[in-house]
């Protein structure tokens, strides 16, 4: 039994962490910092319940001793949460999710599209709003759980031959993503939250 106030654990003392309910799953609860879990936790829970204070890398290693596949969720009851699944955590721990982060950076890169001087470029909202598509994106978005907001846009360079109604292309869009033929991206750490 851990006694109540700030206290140095020895590396042998043994405690369990309360799993919280969060979009339906169990996770363990993490925050960033103290003002953090006190802003969305009332003080008779954690009082009750008690809290541990550990570094980031002491917490993941912990985590990923566990058996069983829990993720960790950040900030939960704020305005912007990040679940961390198993092999996130492990890649965290062991690096691979910077190569990761590199990788994703890299091949999303934007490609040069050479314009010649003076050629006009437009961008904007569609002429036509897609519906369809926005709301087969919105559903998607929703479903993962990743996606805070989105916008959509159109960029159209006259000299490029494409027609200025972007409709029918994003007819099609809409049609792949509901055979399951365009998956819309929302894993990019870089654009996370």
């Amino acid at each position: 039994m851990l006694k109540e106030g700030f206290q140095r654990l020895e590396a042998t003392t043994k405690f369990t962490m309360r799993l919280l309910a969060f979009k339906g799953e169990p996770v363990v609860a993490i925050y960033s910092s103290i003002k953090r879990m006190t802003d969305v936790i009332p003080e008779e829970y954690y009082r009750e319940t008690g809290y541990i204070q550990l570094n980031c890398k002491m917490l993941l290693q912990t985590v990923v001793s566990w058996e069983r596949n829990t993720k960790l969720a950040l900030n939960p009851g704020h305005m912007l949460v990040k679940t961390f699944s198993p092999e996130e955590v492990k890649a965290l721990l062991d690096g691979s999710i910077l190569k990761q982060i590199e990788e994703d950076w890299i091949s999303a890169s934007p490609t040069n599209i050479p314009l010649l001087k003076g050629s006009q470029v437009l961008v904007g909202r569609p002429k036509v709003t897609p519906t369809g598509l926005m709301d087969k994106l919105a559903n998607c978005f929703q479903s993962k759980g990743d996606v805070e907001q989105a916008w959509i846009g159109q960029i159209f360079v006259q000299s490029s031959g494409q027609p200025s109604d972007m409709s029918q292309a994003f007819e099609k869009l809409s049609k792949n993503i509901s055979a399951g033929l365009v998956q819309p991206r929302t894993d990019n750490p870089l654009s996370s939250r």
